[in-house]
């Protein structure tokens, strides 16, 4: 690897704070979550919109963190389902995500929908995941900027 390539990589590896593989059964949810966490300056390791997807990869997908959806269209729950993720990737941190108001665990975090995204940083900096050198530099950048034009 050449001294500029090692150089991006060891740059861009810096900047992303996590992998994110997300199960949900509706693609604009999963499209929304990407481009949040994509924002965030975290990598979308995957994602799936149904359960036999997310099991295969699962197994051959590197993740930090799994966003999944309690109610999928499917004869199990999201809840089973991270279980079963959890015991083929077990120090995955796990979010649950359902606008099932009666829906409770003590197994893994919630956040409801419709998505308030001050809850999903709240949880993630409960998980130890803060934003992203990316976000930070963009805000450094934008300040930088307006004091030096504005």
């Amino acid at each position: 690897m050449s001294m500029l390539n090692q150089c991006l990589y060891t740059l861009l590896t810096n900047l992303i704070n996590m992998r994110v593989f997300i199960v949900d059964d509706s693609p604009s949810i999963v499209n929304m979550l990407s481009h949040y966490f994509e924002r965030r300056g975290d990598a979308i390791a995957g994602y799936a919109y149904d359960v036999n997807t997310a099991i295969e990869k699962s197994k051959s997908v590197d993740f930090d963190l799994l966003i999944m959806d309690y109610k999928l269209n499917a004869d199990i729950t999201g809840y089973d389902l991270a279980q079963k993720i959890q015991k083929i990737k077990k120090n995955v941190k796990i979010i649950m995500i359902t606008s099932d108001d009666t829906f409770s665990c003590d197994d893994f975090p919630i956040v409801r929908k419709p998505f308030n995204w001050s809850d999903f940083e709240s949880t993630l900096t409960a998980f130890g995941f803060e934003k992203s050198g990316v976000e930070k530099m963009e805000k450094n950048f934008d300040d930088g900027y307006e004091e030096a034009f504005l």
